[in-house]
């Protein structure tokens, strides 16, 4: 008899009407509308029996259409910004013409024409003369008796003529740098130079000085900088100068580039450019412009701006993170220094200070115990850290920076990541931020733990905690995240520990420039650079601090919220802190302090002898039966040794009771270890199924997970593999053989039968439960270190007010220089007072 399928029965609010649209992108997707049924059965007057049948597609009487409204119709779904977008490009589309008509307008003589200065008309029959002059800085038209009269002291504007016919030439007049005399007894010198203001544009002008003074210092009173030290034949707007710079720290531009870009918006020759750019390189024009800028905005080191204001100075923790950039390198060839980084060691070690110590830095940096599959990172591995570029003089950088971003220490690298770098720098750390608390982030910052550990380097263990950063955690196995990730371990607050990877995505772009620069020059554009990251991070730290805040209030509140609901009344929050200790128990291996018995390894002895003889008389060629049988002798000897230690007449066999009773136990402590590492095998393998749950596939992290899952269900078919072929005779305790299905089972008998079982609740929950306790514990953390950070701001920029006003104070003396400094000093101290002001109102107004 058939049995015909029953049809299931669809309701027609069930309806789902699904489409192909093209997105406006170009691509293809699935549109899936809002049920057609709904909307006609909400139509008044309309009798359900109406409605078609359901099997085939939608079709709807004439009637029915009629009642659809237009929002339901087959059009792709369009997101707001979409929609902003779309609304914008027609707004611009709708005034481009006027746009367009405006610019060519501008461009022409105007019908009525009047000197705004002296008020002078020019009427029709006056466009046939040379005289109508146009200043197309100040944009607009003069005539000629005010032109030259309005522009004595604005001698890098452009002017031209206007004819009739629509043409224009450049209009000449006398470009100079007028000098005001003063009574020093000196007389006037003039010198003619190319000068270039700060749009780019070149001029031919006239400075007039004193003698008293030389033309470099003159240059600098008029706005300008020498283009030499001595004699210079041309002289750049600093304003200009100071565009190159920031198109530099900010856009990555190399100085060559930029020289081009102005190439193209002020119409240089391509010989005109390429003077230009070997002036500013050859001379050191640009390079001793930047740090005279640098020395000018800091006040020469009177402003603290690259300091983090949020950092405890004295007590507290201080969270920072450590890193190596391998990408930027610097050639050999490259060129020599003439002399020292202009920086000095502000923020870079001495290269001849790093390689002394990484040349003497001796100790082996072999694997340690237990961290053989920890991760596949190539940080500390010297094997594999040797430098395969012999082109290179500097494989790269090793650094270090606060939670805040903020630029600390750093070091040029001449091999792979070896492990004397890091240790150098936390030497460094340690001695420079003594009386605080040091937690700090590395990417293998379990390995390099038990490095420490290994070297006997305890000075270093005791003053620093290692941690490894958030998002590298998961490259690393399920013990290391639960020890040493900034979500599990204490005092970490929210903090990611991946500052390092940010500061390298600003600065790695810098490769392209470095690498063909010399060694100072190279050092002082890296400093300049951390230089201007650490002032962009000042510059957002109240309201980076502000926004932390409400991230850990938030965080705090949801992971609380979504606690309760998962635990309800069934557990409290201590059963859960109970649950997260047992969690590290199980993720913790154990070093192996398995001891035997003597008679437990006499009789192991005895089955290893018995296993080669066995190989003896099945072997027939020559050279296995000397290597086994020497073996063997061996054996037969340490066995000698031990019954006549312990006075063993005859030599115990297979089913004796003292051979048997010592079998059985000795089995037990095998398969007693064997099981234990299984069962840490399968908690990790359990914690990364969670953890891939939560983070979803398809993610960046979920993807490492997965390997990391992979690997870890690889080792535990490989364990179970390997207690299986031990073929045990005995099945005391613990069975002979293990399926891998009650391998997975974490509560299995096996696993409770040398150790207490210790909660019978499902792992599933106790892993969310646990996970959403750090969130919540890391959260409250993160209060407590943003309160503390608030005041921390508040009081360094108070001391940076207090340190200049002192330093201001203290400078008595009555002439120009000291005027301008005290000026300078006022003006840098009102920048400190309203920042100090926004703290003051974003953390401390009164509700």
């Amino acid at each position: 008899m058939s049995h015909q399928k029953k049809r299931r029965k669809i309701k027609p609010e069930q309806v789902v009407i699904k489409e192909q649209v093209v997105t406006p992108g170009g691509g293809r997707r699935i549109v899936s509308q809002t049920p057609l049924v709904n909307v006609v059965m909400q139509q008044p007057g309309l009798a359900v029996d109406a409605m078609p049948h359901l099997d085939g597609p939608p079709a709807f009487p004439d009637h029915v259409n009629e009642h659809i409204p237009e929002e339901h119709s087959h059009e792709p779904c369009v997101s707001q910004h979409q929609k902003r977008k779309e609304e914008v490009t027609k707004k611009w589309a709708s005034i481009m013409d006027d746009l367009q008509r405006a610019f060519v307008c501008q461009q022409g003589l105007p019908t009525y024409l009047c000197c705004p200065q002296c008020g002078t008309s020019v009427d029709d029959d006056a466009t046939t003369c040379t005289c109508i002059i146009k200043c197309e800085d100040c944009n607009r038209f003069l005539c000629t008796e005010c032109v030259e009269d309005l522009h004595e002291y604005q001698p890098l504007h452009t002017m031209k003529i206007w004819n009739k016919d629509g043409s224009c030439t450049t209009f000449s007049y006398k470009r100079v740098y007028k000098f005001t005399p003063h009574n020093c007894g000196g007389y006037l010198v003039e010198d003619d130079l190319t000068v270039i203001d700060e749009r780019g544009k070149i001029f031919e002008c006239r400075v007039q000085h004193c003698s008293c003074t030389t033309l470099p210092v003159h240059l600098i009173n008029i706005g300008l900088w020498p283009s030499s030290p001595a004699k210079p034949t041309r002289a750049y707007h600093q304003g200009f100068l100071r565009l190159l710079v920031y198109l530099m720290l900010e856009g990555h531009l190399s100085l060559q580039a930029a020289c081009q870009s102005f190439m193209w918006t002020n119409n240089w020759t391509s010989k005109l450019t390429e003077s230009i750019y070997k002036q500013l390189c050859t001379e050191e024009c640009f390079e001793e412009f930047r740090h005279f800028h640098y020395q000018m905005r800091t006040l020469e080191g009177l402003s603290v701006d690259d300091q983090c204001p949020a950092c405890p100075s004295i007590g507290g923790t201080t969270f920072l993170s450590l890193d190596a950039n391998f990408g930027l390198v610097r050639k050999n060839n490259a060129g020599r220094s003439v002399v020292g980084s202009k920086h000095d060691n502000r923020l870079f070690l001495k290269d001849e200070e790093v390689s002394a110590f990484v040349n003497h830095y001796n100790i082996e940096s072999g694997k340690s115990d237990g961290d053989s599959d920890c991760n596949q990172f190539q940080a500390g591995d010297s094997v594999r850290s040797k430098n395969k570029a012999l082109q290179l003089d500097k494989t790269g950088v090793f650094g270090s920076v606060c939670k805040h971003g903020f630029p600390v220490k750093f070091m040029n690298m001449e091999h792979g990541e070896r492990y004397a770098y890091p240790v150098l720098m936390l030497k460094k750390l340690i001695e420079e931020k003594q009386g605080t608390t040091l937690t700090v982030s590395y990417d293998i910052a379990c390995k390099l733990k038990a490095h420490f550990e290994k070297t006997k380097q305890t000075e270093i263990l005791d003053s620093v905690k290692l941690v490894l950063p958030c998002w590298h955690a998961y490259g690393h196995n399920a013990a290391c995240q639960v020890m040493f990730s900034t979500r599990m371990v204490e005092n970490c607050g929210l903090t990611d520990g991946e500052e390092m990877e940010r500061l390298w995505s600003y600065l790695r772009p810098f490769c392209h420039i470095t690498k063909e620069m010399t060694p100072s020059h190279r050092v002082d554009l890296l400093s300049d650079a951390l230089l201007h990251y650490g002032r962009k991070k000042a510059n957002d730290i109240v309201d980076v601090i502000g926004q932390r805040t409400e991230k850990a209030r938030l965080i705090h509140q949801r992971a609380m919220e979504q606690l309760q609901d998962l635990i309800k009344d069934n557990y409290s929050l201590q059963e859960v802190a109970d649950w997260k200790e047992d969690e590290r128990i199980r993720l913790k291996r154990a070093k192996s302090s398995t001891k035997l018995s003597w008679k437990e390894e006499y009789v192991n002895k005895l089955q290893s002898y018995q296993h080669f003889r066995d190989q003896l008389v099945a072997t027939d060629d020559e050279e296995v039966f000397v290597v086994v049988n020497q073996h063997c002798e061996r054996i037969d000897r340490e066995l000698k040794t031990l019954e006549a230690r312990h006075h063993i007449q005859r030599r115990w066999v297979e089913g004796e009771k003292d051979y048997n009773d010592a079998l059985k136990h000795l089995e037990l402590q095998q398969k007693g270890a064997l099981i234990r590492k299984l069962r840490h095998d399968v908690a990790e393998y359990h914690f990364l199924q969670e953890t891939m749950r939560k983070e979803g596939a398809g993610q960046a992290i979920a993807t490492r997970i997965k390997k990391q899952l992979e690997k870890a269900s690889q080792i535990i078919n490989n364990t179970v593999t390997r207690y299986n072929k031990n073929n045990f005779r005995t099945e005391f305790l613990l069975p002979r053989q293990v399926l891998r299905k009650d391998a997975l089972n974490t509560q299995h008998d096996m696993y409770y039968v040398q150790e207490e079982r210790r909660s019978d609740v499902n792992q599933s929950l106790q892993h969310k439960a646990v996970r959403l306790l750090n969130l919540a514990q890391r959260a409250e953390e993160e209060k407590d270190f943003v309160k503390a950070e608030k005041d921390n701001v508040l009081q360094h920029y108070k001391q940076c007010c207090e340190r200049l006003e002192t330093a201001a104070s203290s400078r008595t003396e009555q002439n120009v220089y000291v005027s301008g400094l005290r000026h300078l000093m006022v003006k840098k101290m009102q920048d400190y007072k309203d920042t100090v002001t926004k703290i003051q109102d974003a953390f401390f107004a009164s509700p």
